[in-house]
């Protein structure tokens, strides 16, 4: 084992731990989360003091840059403890690859910015028109989760320029709220949709889209380091399996202790825990659960195989990303969805744990990028030998 595999290692179990200390207080803050419709400021506030939004930072400027593997037994942890935490750490973690690409000047920009946590989103929904020393953008992006506590956004936009779709990083103080967030899972991540009128982007703060799909920066230095040369989707998707997969495990913690405490109703079994189906139910959720972390892991360690040795991704590879991202969903989905059922009515209590993570799980399963069936869809194009036919893998 080399001794940057251990300074990661190291690291990695250094912040599952700090994980393990404010999760009172992330576990707590719930309540409040809920009712504000996005992260406590307090919350916020302890993961940037314990480290937990510079994951991907490089270690020169202060950040642990983890191995994926370790990101994905972080966001894992924070998961078990908020689905809604879980998930915005991830988008802050997702993002400095993204700004990265931008070139040493804006990376370091960012970096010492007064807010170093970015929000950021696929849909290119805006329009940039070339301007004087950058673009006038307008439109509007949905889902821009963690929003409320970044200081940055990464939004895509067309151009009338040169019809190339660009990458911009943008203020936060820059866009306007341009709606409410009222789903019913993942209320905590806060992810209203924003917009933006008229606003200048200068020219250094936009690349082409397709250039942060495929991690071609602007600085050849930035292209010699594997760490954040690597592609986005795997990189997206390898963060995306932990939140689902530790809010799973956390919903089948809560139903292994509730079935000794509830009979099943209209039955002969006073305690649920001894009827026969429920250890069968048990088993399949466990099963479901350890397959999922299986496709969560692996991505995580195909990244972290390709940062190591520098080799490149094939479409094979980057379309197996997305699709291992979206099955570890699917499983854990189909575990809650056994909790859920055989919960009875106590599933659907009103600010009741398992509710909260079942109605957090049905949120995840449904973000369009984990959609099980179009990732399928592309896997299974490729692997048959044909070109897939969506535009983002």
């Amino acid at each position: 084992m080399t001794l940057t595999t251990d300074i990661h290692a190291s690291a990695g179990t250094d912040l599952i731990a700090r994980v393990d200390e404010i999760g009172d207080l992330i576990t707590s803050s719930q309540p409040e989360a809920l009712r504000l419709r996005r992260a406590t400021d307090t919350v916020a506030e302890a993961l940037e003091s314990n480290g937990l939004t510079r994951m991907s930072w490089p270690r020169s400027r202060g950040g642990a840059q983890l191995s994926m593997l370790e990101q994905h037994r972080v966001l894992t942890a924070l998961a078990g403890r908020d689905g809604s935490t879980a998930w915005i750490t991830a988008i802050w973690t997702a993002t400095p690859h993204m700004i990265r690409l931008f070139g040493n000047d804006v990376f370091n920009e960012f970096l010492a910015s007064d807010n170093t946590r970015a929000a950021g989103v696929f849909s290119i929904t805006g329009t940039a028109t070339k301007t004087a020393g950058g673009y006038t953008v307008t439109g509007a992006w949905p889902f821009v989760s963690g929003q409320h506590h970044s200081g940055w956004v990464v939004a895509p936009a067309h151009s009338d320029h040169d019809d190339q779709p660009l990458a911009l990083l943008v203020p936060r103080s820059a866009f306007d709220l341009a709606g409410t967030w009222d789903m019913t899972g993942l209320v905590g991540t806060g992810s209203h949709p924003l917009r933006l009128d008229n606003a200048f982007v200068p020219d250094h703060h936009a690349i082409t889209f397709q250039n942060v799909l495929d991690a071609t920066g602007r600085d050849a230095r930035i292209d010699d380091d594997p760490y954040y040369g690597q592609p986005l989707v795997p990189i997206i998707c390898a963060l995306s399996a932990g939140p689902a997969i530790g809010i799973a495990t956390a919903a089948s913690r809560y139903f292994s202790n509730l079935i000794h405490h509830r009979a099943i109703a209209y039955s002969p079994h006073q305690i649920q825990a001894h009827a026969p189906n429920t250890a069968y139910q048990v088993a399949e959720i466990q099963a479901l659960i350890d397959t999922a972390d299986y496709f969560g892991t692996r991505l995580a360690c195909a990244v972290d195989h390709h940062i190591a040795t520098g080799e490149p991704w094939t479409i094979v590879e980057r379309v197996r990303s997305r699709f291992d991202a979206a099955r570890a969903v699917r499983l854990c989905r189909t575990a809650c969805d056994i909790i859920d059922t055989a919960s009875g009515a106590t599933a659907h209590t009103r600010h009741s744990p398992l509710t909260i993570l079942l109605r957090d799980m049905q949120a995840l399963s449904v973000h369009a990028f984990l959609a099980y069936d179009s990732a399928a869809e592309q896997y299974g194009r490729v692997l048959a030998g044909l070109e897939p036919t969506y535009p983002i893998y």
